[in-house]
């Protein structure tokens, strides 16, 4: 039954590699297309900004792709996590990295729980979704970190109360609110869990829901 147990992990993982490489590799083509478009109009004093911009939206694609390979290890199976602890991991590496957002935890004292996650992979996808509030909302912006457990699920929250996604976030081609959600989603999709996003003039939330 263990060897059974581990070729399903085996394959969970590889088919999230493989499926998180194929996102990576089609984002990667639109800076790529558009730095060369650029460097064919040298004269234009607009295109220094376009291609400096295309450059960094290409080299965030490209640490992201360093990072999903870090990350994906078919050796590493799901196993019960501390809730706690992913909270804890996740507030402080964003609170250590931005002074510039008002960041809060809202379960400092909760109850020790467990779930049965990829604790790497699953940290990285509520990380994704505090990156995304730091960088799509105004200095000073609230972001809350909360969890909402019941009989049957787990939602990890991220919450906050700036001007919400603009008409055009979803199809932006930056690392953060293109291919950042995308993997997101592909993380809570392998722990069979669904992404819900919400967003209007007073804010954006966001929720992370794992079954139990």
């Amino acid at each position: 039954m263990e060897h059974i147990k581990s070729q399903k992990n085996l394959i969970r993982s590889l088919k999230l590699q493989k499926s998180l490489f194929s996102l990576a590799v089609h984002q990667l083509k639109t800076p790529v297309l558009v730095i060369h478009r650029a460097s064919k109009k040298p004269e234009n004093p607009k295109m220094g900004g376009i291609i400096q911009r295309q450059c960094e939206s290409l080299s965030a694609h490209l640490r992201l792709l360093l990072r999903i390979n870090e990350l994906i290890d078919p050796k590493k199976n799901m196993h019960k996590v501390a809730v706690q602890d992913i909270i804890t991991h996740c507030f402080d590496a964003i609170t250590s990295k931005n002074e510039t957002h008002n960041y809060v935890n809202m379960c400092p004292k909760m109850e020790r729980f467990y779930v049965v996650a990829h604790q790497e992979l699953l940290q990285e996808a509520v990380l994704v979704l505090l990156e995304n509030a730091m960088f799509h909302t105004k200095e000073g912006t609230r972001v809350e970190l909360n969890i909402q457990k019941t009989a049957k699920s787990l939602a990890f929250i991220v919450k906050d109360n700036g001007p919400g996604f603009g008409a055009n976030t979803e199809k932006d081609n930056s690392f953060n609110s293109g291919l950042g959600l995308k993997l997101c989603r592909a993380i809570t999709e392998y722990h069979n869990g669904d992404l819900y996003i919400k967003s209007n003039e007073n804010g954006t939330e966001c929720r992370i829901i794992l079954p139990l």
